[in-house]
């Protein structure tokens, strides 16, 4: 193929062809050059440039994922601490009818949670509510080894 691009380049060199010609193919051929030099001076800096913005939107998106999760969370924290102190007088009580039917609330206004549970200060659960399983009274078990309950006595 070199050779071929030589040969043509040759024919034109030795064509008879005018000076207007000769002129406008060295113009052209220049034109092409320079532009051809330009681009490769400055195209590696402008790909160093994208790469750096990509990075940057990639860690600007991942922020705000994160953001977002945290936020999502902290409501859903403050969700289960307002339903908290809505049952305590439920709770010591000792009402299981008003726990279940304010646990059914709480499933209609919090569509993020599948289950409910309460615990009592030994670690014993009193009443756990779901929205896929049914649970008796002789499902509950005693959390007071689970490393959340333990944590949870520490605060």
């Amino acid at each position: 193929m070199r050779k071929s691009v030589l040969n043509t380049l040759k024919r034109v060199a030795r064509s008879r062809a005018s000076i207007r010609q000769r002129l406008f193919w060295l113009l052209g051929g220049m034109s092409l050059a320079t532009l051809l030099v330009v681009n490769l001076i400055w195209l590696p800096g402008t790909i160093h440039d994208i790469r750096e913005t990509h990075e940057e939107l990639q860690r600007v998106a991942v922020q705000g994922i994160r953001d977002q999760i945290g936020f999502f969370l902290e409501e859903k924290e403050q969700a289960l601490r307002s339903q908290a102190m809505l049952s305590r007088p439920a709770f010591l009580a000792g009402d299981q009818v008003t726990l279940r039917q304010l646990a059914h609330r709480f499933f209609q206004r919090n569509p993020a949670f599948v289950e409910i549970g309460m615990l009592d200060a030994q670690g014993r659960e009193q009443l756990t509510v779901s929205r896929v399983l049914a649970i008796s009274d002789r499902d509950l078990s005693d959390r007071s080894a689970s490393e959340l309950f333990q944590e949870g006595r520490l605060r």
